[in-house]
């Protein structure tokens, strides 16, 4: 499966109930830029973007699929390009 912006994943550690939602995928480096969220993908305030190799999702010790992409994908903003 393809990660794209927009999609919203679970951990896949059983001790955690913790979602995040891509936010932008670098192809180059293989890395994601993600943020952790509810589980309908809203963005927690307070949290920050972090990376994570693309490699971890779809994977048991990674990230497992809940959702695509929906309509409220923007363009990439300017400080997540800064982020990297």
């Amino acid at each position: 499966m393809n990660v794209e912006a927009g999609q919203i994943w679970q951990e896949n550690d059983k001790r955690f109930e913790r979602f995040i939602r891509v936010v932008h995928v670098f192809t180059e480096t293989e890395e994601a830029v993600i943020v952790t969220c509810n589980k309908n993908g809203k963005p927690f305030p307070e949290k920050r973007l972090t990376n994570a190799k693309l490699r971890r999702f779809g994977k048991a010790g990674g990230y497992r699929f809940v959702k695509p992409a929906g309509h409220d994908v923007v363009k990439t903003p300017w400080f997540v390009k800064a982020h990297r």
